[in-house]
């Protein structure tokens, strides 16, 4: 079976969820948290929230983006279009995309 490159990063982000269920229920409960606070809210806002429920930083370098992908694929939320300067010194001011809560 022949998979996009769409497809296939769905498989590895819900692979990688798999792999850390806690810290992963963790994240999801951030992005909800920011989402209801705010019209809209970026990744930094999620994880500086995610510093009241857990200690450790995300397990993968690609952990944020494979929890955002699945609250993005369940329904929870959605891309603006919009992107915002990164606030975070190591991102060098690189353009973050700014997201909106959909979900319930």
């Amino acid at each position: 079976m022949d998979t996009t490159g769409a497809q296939r990063a769905n498989i590895g982000a819900d692979n990688l969820i798999a792999t850390v269920p806690d810290w992963a229920r963790l994240a999801r409960l951030a992005i909800r948290a920011v989402g209801h606070a705010h019209a809209e809210f970026t990744i930094e806002q999620v994880r500086s929230r995610m510093d009241a429920y857990a200690a450790q930083d995300a397990p993968h370098p690609n952990a944020w983006g494979a929890v955002f992908r699945q609250a993005a694929k369940d329904g929870e939320i959605r891309r603006t279009g919009a992107y915002r300067e990164s606030s975070n010194p190591r991102s060098r001011g690189r353009r973050v995309p700014v997201w909106q809560w959909v979900g319930a």
